[in-house]
């Protein structure tokens, strides 16, 4: 119907040249706003810190800390039609691992054959791995390839300076090694663009990496948890821009094995999960201070909302009980002390009353 209107004011030629120019426009708006999503960070500065934004359409996600072996893990998954898909996992040797959607996408498979290993895959070896090299030795005979329906790459990043984004791209794994103190990714291939100057990437995503990148740059020397919260606010995805809006962010301490997060784009309100302690507490924001134990399945954002911490186990009061009985030990002891002390003074009068 828009060409049969046109064609009456313009000929055939101008009429395809304005349907073409509609199409491209068209095109361009569903890649570059309706899909992009999620912004991942590494920096090595004064502070070691990552940082993650998932952006995802609202569905509830879990927040967890588990151990495999002698590994403490702390991971997040996502409801996806009913199950938990677990998308990011932080080990207390302070490796990290996320994966993020890439565009172009591909094919995928549902099956493996001999020495290939799954996308997906890749993220769980955080429960196992240290350092970024294990990730790739475990990865050197094999070929990476994607699922079905989905298209992914990886970013690992561990406390000894070293960052590395794994990419399926074809028949070969892309492997990105970082070449500066800091790692952005999001959803181009980074691989695409390795030799490219900052602003000729354009591509999915390439707004937030280039905003994520230059604040990096600017604030290198002073860069800290603030800073990265300030980072990860400047490329959050708004529910009135994006279907995929940012639904949390993450900041990863793998020094002091800390994590602070943000629910729904409100970074006024910090929390904190401790790896170490495994306690989450109100960290900025709030009109009191609480900690507590974290759940032993995790707990789901929509519980912490929900609840406030008041439906956790409080941690303040485990650490009351054992003061206590640590107070009654010593106490019993000084009481004992004090009754062996009466007994040898009352020999030492009757051995002295002997004598005389």
């Amino acid at each position: 119907m828009i060409i049969l209107a046109v064609r009456g004011s313009i000929n055939m030629k101008q009429a395809r040249i304005i349907f073409t120019i509609l199409i491209i426009t068209l095109c361009t708006c569903c890649t570059f706003t309706s899909v992009s999503a999620c912004t991942a960070i590494a920096v090595y500065s004064d502070n070691t810190l990552y940082g993650f934004n998932f952006d995802y359409p609202p569905v509830d996600m879990r927040f967890d800390i588990c151990r495999y072996n002698n590994m403490k893990v702390f991971s997040t998954s996502f409801n996806r039609s009913n199950n938990y898909e677990p998308n990011l996992e932080f080990n207390e040797e302070g490796l990290f691992g996320v994966m993020l959607i890439v565009y172009p996408e591909e094919q995928g498979q549902t099956y493996l054959s001999t020495n290939e290993i799954f996308m997906p895959a890749l993220v769980s070896m955080v429960r196992t791995e240290d350092r970024t090299e294990d990730i790739l030795k475990n990865i050197q005979e094999r070929k990476v390839v994607q699922y079905a329906n989905v298209t992914l790459h990886d970013i690992f990043a561990d406390i000894h300076g070293n960052t590395v984004i794994i990419e399926a791209k074809g028949d070969i794994n892309n492997i990105i090694k970082n070449d500066k103190n800091f790692t952005v990714m999001t959803n181009f291939y980074n691989s695409s663009y390795k030799d490219t100057d900052l602003e000729d990437i354009q591509d999915v995503g390439s707004e937030r990496y280039k905003i994520a990148y230059k604040y990096i740059n600017e604030n290198i020397d002073k860069f800290d948890v603030e800073s990265a919260f300030e980072c990860l606010s400047k490329v959050v995805q708004k529910p009135s821009f994006s279907s995929w809006p940012t639904q949390y962010s993450l900041v990863m301490d793998p020094v002091n094995k800390d994590i602070y997060f943000t629910i729904a784009r409100d970074f006024d309100k910090v929390w904190k999960i401790s790896l170490d302690n495994e306690t989450i507490e109100t960290y900025i924001g709030f009109d009191e201070y609480t900690i507590a134990h974290m759940p032993i399945n995790g707990f789901t954002l929509s519980e912490l909302e929900n609840s406030n911490l008041d439906n956790f186990k409080t941690y303040e009061q485990s650490k009351s009980n054992n003061t206590v009985y640590i107070i009654t030990i010593v106490t019993g002891v000084l009481v004992l002390t004090a009754v062996i002390a009466l007994i040898l003074i009352k020999k030492r009068k009757k051995s002295n009353t002997a004598t005389h």
